[in-house]
C-alpha cells in the first residue's frame, strides 16, 4: 500500500508532471522537425541533446516517485 504521504505529493504534482512530459514531446516533436528541415547536423544533433536532457530529467522525477523518496522539483 502506498503511504498517505506519497499519494498527497503524487496529486499535488500532477499538473507539474503532465507539463514536463508535454514539453519533452514537444523537443522530440523539435528533433523530428530538425532533421526533416533544413537545420545543419550540429543544430540538429543540438536540438536531439536537448531533448535527450528533458527525458533524462522526466525519468528522474518518477524514479523518486517508485522509490519513494519524493521530493518537490
Amino acid at each position: 500500500m502506498v503511504s498517505y504521504a506519497l499519494r498527497v505529493h503524487t496529486i499535488e504534482n500532477t499538473k507539474r508532471r503532465f507539463a514536463r512530459a508535454r514539453r519533452t514531446r514537444d523537443r522530440l516533436e523539435a528533433v523530428e522537425r530538425a532533421f526533416d528541415g533544413d537545420l545543419g547536423c550540429a543544430a540538429a544533433l543540438q536540438t536531439a541533446t536537448l531533448a535527450r536532457g528533458a527525458l533524462d530529467e522526466l525519468m528522474r522525477g518518477s524514479s523518486r516517485l517508485i522509490s519513494g523518496s519524493a521530493v518537490a522539483s
